[in-house]
């Protein structure tokens, strides 16, 4: 098997945190994972971000749940 492109490091009720060890797109990412993204918000190092931009190798990834309701 090959070298962990991503490895969680904490969860936290619906909130995960990843650290990055590859570099790879948030798209990848959430592919390798089965997520959509109309489903999560997407944090790095604290900014949100889009499908196209690159993870880094040590990035801290948040993958926060969107809630809606009323």
């Amino acid at each position: 098997m090959g070298e962990l492109e991503f490895e969680k490091v904490n969860t936290f009720s619906c909130i995960t945190t990843y650290v990055a060890h590859k570099s790879h797109t948030v798209t990848e990412m959430l592919k390798k994972l089965h997520l959509e993204m109309k489903h999560f918000a997407i944090l790095v190092n604290g900014k949100r971000v889009s499908l196209d931009d690159v993870i880094e190798p040590q990035d801290e990834i948040i993958i926060l749940p969107k809630i809606a309701g009323g």
